[in-house]
């Protein structure tokens, strides 16, 4: 993504993306945000960014090192990386956390990973908020 600008600091620009998607959701534009995907190797310190940043918005954060794979992003992407939520209402956490449980109930009956990604994606981009 930064291809063109080797000059910026590729951790400062997605806490950027965060700073502006904390204020998304302080305002009630999205109950459900997201970073995006960091390197596990740098996940330490980008939640600890994260928590600062989505303090002062009065947002929390939870990292998950193993983001639900979806349409939105596969899991060969997702691979070695870290995703930050970020909410105000722990529901929206809990549904984040129900709709992973049912994509790993899907694979153990037999679907195949793309399907399952497929049928829990439409449950996820509500969870963001985007158009149906």
């Amino acid at each position: 993504m930064l291809r063109s600008y080797p000059q910026l600091d590729p951790l400062s620009y997605q806490l950027g993306m965060v700073g502006a998607f904390c204020e998304m959701v302080q305002q009630g534009v999205k109950s459900l945000a997201l970073s995006p995907p960091i390197p596990t190797s740098q996940a330490g310190t980008a939640l600890a960014a994260a928590q600062e940043i989505a303090g002062h918005y009065g947002v929390r954060c939870w990292a998950d090192g193993d983001f639900l794979p979806s349409d939105l992003a596969h899991a060969e992407d997702l691979a070695g990386h870290t995703v930050i939520l970020l909410y105000r209402d722990d529901a929206v956490l809990s549904a984040y956390q129900a709709l992973k449980d049912r994509r790993s109930a899907l694979a153990a009956r037999g679907m195949a990973p793309r399907q399952a990604d497929a049928a829990i994606t439409p449950e996820l981009r509500q969870l963001l908020g985007y158009p149906a």
